[in-house]
């Protein structure tokens, strides 16, 4: 698969005052909205699948509830976390983007991995196709599933929870709910070169695993489910099995596929944020975790603080 990176310094730190109502959760993701309607298409589109708006920005916010519902009960011990809660604001909007790159998401970081802010932006060109789902927490427009896994230094960890084989716009476009939750990974420092990040996993269930890292992504594959159904029956043809990257945090997505958090996803962002292993959600459920954000003020010091971002391709 192709993969590109894209790295942007820049050399001012952005603080700022929110005032937020947040969950309970010890890693809180407030997504701002505020320009999400800048650039967008058209209600009814063709890129939402002929879905709507606020339909997709409901899809966004249930991927970032997976992200903090697998760390809900677990406290991190980074330096910059606030009593064991690592808080990340994300703006999300959208952008023309090159080929068949579907969305992009990152984060300003400081040298110490605190946070100064993300972004995520999805593909507007009309060269990316997504599914908008009206109820993103269940998965009954894919009649089949797979969850499989693989040995990473003789640690058993599961790669693959990928739903395939459905009808209309969620068998021929990208599915948003898996697009969002790979670049709010993204903007959440699974990403190269963030402080911290890391497939070597040094305590918990997942001890001693060394899962393959690469530019940002994880790195392996495997073949795809046998029987010729994925990523669905095409008019009642099959396809011959293909190596592909099974974990949503991979460096592409299979189109009319579903993907969500393996432990694999879960245990290099735990890494990375320092989550006690022990205490993290490794099968974590999209149940809605409301939260606001809003912006009181903002200053430029000058200090620095590095952006990153990284793109998420279609397979093809």
């Amino acid at each position: 698969m192709k993969r590109t990176i894209n790295l942007v310094l820049a050399f001012t730190v952005m603080t700022a005052s929110f005032l937020t109502n947040r969950s309970t959760a010890d890693l809180v993701i407030n997504l701002n909205f505020a320009n999400f309607n800048t650039a967008a298409p058209a209600d009814g589109s063709a890129i939402l699948g002929g879905s709507t708006k606020s339909a997709a920005q409901n899809v966004i916010q249930t991927a970032a509830n997976y992200w903090t519902n697998a760390f809900a009960n677990s406290s991190s011990s980074r330096a910059f976390a606030t009593n064991g809660r690592i808080t990340q604001n994300i703006t999300v909007g959208w952008q023309s983007h090159a080929g068949s790159t579907l969305a992009t998401g990152g984060t300003s970081f400081f040298g110490n991995g605190a946070f100064a802010g993300g972004s995520l932006n999805f593909d507007n060109d009309g060269s990316s196709l997504f599914y908008v789902d009206a109820n993103p927490t269940n998965n009954s427009e894919w009649l089949q599933s797979s969850q499989r896994n693989m040995s990473f230094n003789a640690v058993n960890m599961n790669v693959e929870r990928v739903f395939f084989d459905a009808s209309g716009f969620a068998r021929t476009n990208n599915d948003l709910l898996s697009v969002s939750i790979h670049e709010i990974g993204h903007a959440l420092g699974f990403l190269s070169g963030y402080p911290g990040f890391s497939g070597n996993i040094t305590s918990g269930p997942f001890n001693n695993a060394q899962i393959p890292v690469a530019g940002g992504h994880t790195n392996f594959q495997i073949l795809s489910p046998a029987g010729g159904q994925f990523p669905y029956n095409p008019g009642g043809g099959s396809f011959n099995q293909f190596l592909y990257n099974p974990n949503v945090m991979g460096p592409s997505l299979v189109t009319g596929v579903r993907s969500t958090l393996t432990e694999v996803d879960i245990a290099i962002m735990a890494q990375t944020l320092g989550f006690d292993m022990n205490t993290v959600n490794f099968n974590p459920t999209a149940v809605p975790e409301p939260s606001s954000i809003m912006f009181v003020a903002m200053s430029m010091l000058g200090l620095g603080v590095v952006a990153k971002r990284r793109k998420l391709r279609v397979a093809n």
